[in-house]
């Protein structure tokens, strides 16, 4: 299936590499690519549409849980930009 919206590269953390399986990350980016934004509040899966169905800039967070109930993060910042895979400990090390 096509994606809805360019994702650009995928960069990927070294603690998502290291803590998440490969079928969760698959499964949760085809989702991502369909616009199914996982465990968002409805608020900001609105806008990740408009966003999308705009074309416009913005940045998209998506969130999904593994197999083994590990949380992770998809974040675009503009379409067609690189989308990162963080999970939760990523964000906080930034902060």
């Amino acid at each position: 299936m096509k994606p809805k919206f360019v994702l650009g590269k995928i960069e990927i953390s070294v603690s998502v590499a290291k803590r998440l399986d490969g079928e969760s990350l698959q499964t949760a980016l085809k989702r991502y690519a369909d616009c199914d934004w996982g465990h968002v509040p409805k608020k900001i899966a609105t806008q990740n549409d408009d966003i999308v169905k705009r074309g416009c800039l913005g940045g998209m967070l998506a969130h999904y849980y593994d197999s083994q109930g590990i949380e992770f993060w998809f974040t675009t910042d503009r379409l067609g930009e690189p989308t990162s895979v963080i999970i939760p400990d990523d964000y906080k090390k930034t902060e």
